[in-house]
């Protein structure tokens, strides 16, 4: 999460929240820990984060599950009767808070570099690690091949239960339904919501809808693809039509624009073929709103390239991600993929029918939340206009990683929204910090000769003389929160 993202006359520190990934119900999140603090306040900014996520947990609907990366490398965590206790082994300080109305289990953590917290129904497990085939197992989610079934105790196990074999839950299960009075594997009486695909090949009749296998669960270009091959790529480089993994898919299917042949040594969309294809540089103001821009300004840029002319400049607006309820984020910041994912399945409006206002509410617009004296306690939906002069959809984006991946993706489609971990000042310098992503902005172009990016931020047209700056490859981890985006209608 790109928290507090905002142009001011210092630096900009910011922490992080970045999603990785999306599969069936079960949601994938990565926490990094906040590591630009000083020493004595780190135990208790562990604290605070372990907290949060908990909150997460046993807020969101479904079963979910969280990475979260220490910034302590020595340190020990124990869960007992609902009282967290982290302590730094190191400085030897300590931090507890104590959770109600959330079922935690008693647990001990010691210098994992990643802790795995899950929630399973009312549950919440906080782990150091996944448990290996053998080991007493509650959920597929301890689990480390994902698997938990067996009579009288649960334990991890390789291969998915059969039919009419006491399972923990549904995933357990090759048919992946749990019949929760019997308490063993069954048929599914009807196909889950996230397996749905009519049409696929693949598919099976459940329930009277075509269904993606347990196996295949994944429903992508109207075909079943299995969870480690998530994505269907109709015209690959070589070989027949097929799923691929994230690897295969950037470097391997042609249907994302990665183009074959040599790279120029200097692009630039500001410049091609005499014509600016970007849209003109926006403020994010005093919001921290810098992944809604990020996500818009790739939008537009590329919807000018798709539709071949360079004057179209689509003025879409950030408000409308900022307050929708889109889960992408908010003024404390967000995710440029998660937009994606909104506008994929709702589009996105103009400005002039969702005017940027910098913050998470729109002034005299009714809002279909809290709201007390026009202050919204939370991002909420505000009535959009009747007739929007613009609703634009993409119908495809996608992780693009690798330094040459990202230059043929950027000449041979469009702008790429990506995330940086650093400190930037109004000269266009940086530093790169700790944290793996702050701030979120759009790469137009690159220069082998210099060895840079070239960047458009969210400060104004007139930040660092024209709303850009230069990051050299590599740094600040710039290319591995790279996101593409094509296909787009409206």
């Amino acid at each position: 999460m790109y928290r507090k993202a905002v142009a001011t006359e210092m630096l900009l520190t910011i922490g992080v929240l970045i999603a990785v990934g999306i599969a069936m119900i079960q949601i994938k999140s990565v926490f990094y820990g906040e590591q630009d603090i000083s020493k004595e306040e780190v135990v208790n900014q562990f604290a605070r984060d372990i907290d949060s996520i908990i909150d997460k947990c046993s807020s969101t609907t479904g079963d979910t599950s969280f990475d979260y990366k220490p910034s302590i490398k020595k340190y020990k965590l124990e869960i007992k009767d609902n009282v967290v206790t982290i302590k730094d082994k190191l400085t030897n300080k300590t931090a507890q808070f104590v959770k109600v109305n959330v079922k935690l289990k008693d647990t001990i953590v010691i210098d994992s570099k990643t802790i795995h917290i899950s929630k399973v129904e009312d549950n919440v497990f906080i782990l150091g690690r996944c448990l290996e085939a053998g080991e007493e197992c509650s959920s597929n989610f301890v689990c480390c091949n994902k698997y938990c079934w067996g009579d009288p105790i649960f334990i991890c196990q390789e291969q998915c239960a059969d039919n009419d074999v006491r399972a923990a839950d549904d995933e357990s299960c090759c048919s992946g339904f749990l019949n929760k009075t019997t308490g063993l594997c069954d048929v599914a009486p009807f196909c889950p919501s996230g397996r749905v695909c009519v049409g696929a090949p693949e598919a099976e009749i459940v329930g009277g809808e075509d269904c993606c296998p347990i196996y295949k669960p994944v429903c992508t270009g109207g075909h079943c693809c299995p969870s480690d091959k998530p994505k269907w790529c109709n015209s690959p480089t070589s070989g027949d039509s097929r799923c691929m993994n994230e690897s295969e898919y950037d470097n391997d299917c042609e249907s994302i624009g990665i183009c074959s042949g040599p790279l120029p040594d200097h692009f630039d969309w500001r410049n091609v073929d005499g014509k600016n294809w970007m849209s003109p540089v926006k403020a994010q103001g005093s919001c921290g709103s810098c992944w809604a821009f990020a996500a818009v300004g790739s939008l537009e840029g590329t919807y000018n390239i798709e539709y071949g002319d360079s004057n179209i400049n689509p003025d879409l607006s950030e408000q409308n991600l900022v307050s929708s309820c889109c889960s992408a984020g908010d003024c404390e910041g967000g995710w440029h993929n998660s937009a994606f994912m909104y506008i994929k399945g709702n589009g996105i409006v103009d400005e002039s029918c969702f005017p940027y206002q910098s913050s998470n509410c729109i002034s005299g617009r009714t809002c279909l939340c809290r709201c007390e004296n026009g202050i919204c306690s939370k991002p909420c939906y505000c009535e959009l206009c009747s007739n929007p002069y613009m609703k634009i959809k993409l119908n495809d984006f996608y992780h693009i990683a690798g330094i040459d991946n990202i230059k043929r993706a950027l000449v041979c489609h469009g702008p790429l929204a990506v995330a940086l971990s650093m400190r930037v000042w109004n000269s266009g310098s940086y530093s790169c910090v700790p944290a793996r992503a702050d701030h979120a902005v759009v790469i137009v172009g690159y220069d082998d000769g210099g060895g840079y990016w070239i960047i458009r931020n969210s400060w104004g047209s007139n930040w660092n003389g024209d709303g850009h700056f230069k990051v050299k490859y590599g740094e600040c981890h710039i290319e591995e929160y790279a996101w593409s985006v094509y296909n787009l209608s409206g």
